[in-house]
C-alpha cells in the first residue's frame, strides 16, 4: 500500500489554555476527497489551521508527502502543495476576479515556467467555474457570496495544489449550485490540476 498524501497522528491543539483538538489522527492518501464532518466548535476549522501551519500543535505530528511539517511556516506548506481555502473566503474585495486568481499562483509563478503554466491553470479553473470567465475584469467586493466563494475555490486551485483543504466550501451558495458545479467536478482526474 502506498504511503498516504497527509498522515495525522496524535494531534493536540487549541487556542491558549482552551484545547479544541485531543489526540486526532487520520489519513489521506493521494487522490482521495474527505470530509471532516462535526457540529460548530467541534474543531474542523482548528484542524485546517494546524494543518496549513497558522496554528502550532502542543502534541503529535502532522506529515505531508512524506515529510514532517509540524509547526513549520505556512508559506513552506503552501510551496510543499497544501492549500487551505479558509472559512469565510478571505478574497480581496477591491481587486478583479483575475487579480484574486493570479494571487493563488504566486509561488507558482516565481519559478522557472511559471508563467505559461499560470495561463493554463486560470484556463482550467475557469473550465470549472465559467461564471468566473465572464467576470474577470469584476471587482470582488461587488460580486454575490457564491461567486465570491468560487473566486475563494478556483484561488486555491490555481496554485495546483496536491492536496486542497476547503474549510466551509459551500458556505454563500445555493445547494443546486454546489451539488451541480463542484460535487460532480471535484474528484479531478489524476494529473488534471
Amino acid at each position: 500500500m502506498a504511503e498516504p498524501l497527509l498522515e495525522v497522528d496524535g494531534l493536540v491543539a487549541g487556542y491558549g489554555a482552551f484545547g479544541v483538538l485531543f489526540g486526532v489522527s487520520l489519513s489521506v492518501a493521494a487522490g482521495e476527497v474527505v470530509a471532516v464532518l462535526g457540529s460548530n466548535g467541534a474543531g474542523k476549522t482548528t484542524l485546517n489551521r494546524v494543518l496549513s501551519g497558522l496554528i502550532r500543535p502542543s502534541a503529535g505530528r502532522v506529515r505531508f508527502g512524506g515529510v514532517d511539517i509540524t509547526g513549520s511556516a505556512p508559506a513552506a506548506i503552501v510551496a510543499a502543495g497544501l492549500i487551505h481555502v479558509p472559512e469565510g473566503r478571505r478574497i480581496f474585495a477591491n481587486l478583479s476576479v483575475r487579480e484574486n486568481l493570479l494571487l493563488g499562483a504566486f509561488v507558482r509563478t516565481t519559478k522557472k515556467g511559471g508563467r505559461a503554466e499560470r495561463g493554463r491553470t486560470l484556463a482550467e479553473v475557469l473550465e470549472i467555474f465559467p461564471r468566473l470567465g465572464e467576470r474577470l475584469g469584476q471587482s470582488v467586493g461587488s460580486m454575490s457570496g457564491g461567486e465570491q466563494q468560487m473566486v475563494a475555490i478556483g484561488r486555491g486551485l490555481m496554485g495546483r495544489p496536491r492536496l486542497l483543504i476547503l474549510d466551509e466550501p459551500s458556505l454563500g451558495c445555493r445547494r443546486c449550485w454546489w451539488s451541480r458545479t463542484c460535487c460532480s467536478r471535484w474528484a479531478l482526474p489524476a494529473g488534471r490540476m
